[in-house]
């Protein structure tokens, strides 16, 4: 199932306008909804993110909450992105 896209609160959600963003490259599988996405849908797996890399990663089976404060200065950096969710990933399955 490809990722979804909610714009508001009881809005229909539309899978093309996901395919369209920026974040769809990164999250391909999540689900977007009032400034979260579910990146793993199997583990329930939450992230927030800032576009100047800030992060909160929320792992409710590793009972694992990470916050990022940052203020780089490149807006979404896709790359870079990526990198902090394997480095989160990483942490979380040292705790499973």
């Amino acid at each position: 199932m490809a990722g979804r896209w909610c714009r508001a609160r009881g809005s229909t959600i539309s899978t093309n306008a996901w395919a369209r963003s920026e974040i769809a490259e990164i999250f391909p599988q999540a689900n977007y909804r009032s400034q979260w996405y579910r990146i793993d849908r199997d583990r329930g797996v939450l992230i927030a993110f800032g576009i100047h890399g800030q992060f909160i990663y929320v792992h409710p089976e590793a009972e694992v909450v990470i916050v990022r404060m940052a203020s780089e200065a490149t807006p979404l950096d896709p790359d870079r992105v990526r990198g902090w969710r394997r480095g989160f990933d990483a942490i979380a399955e040292y705790f499973l």
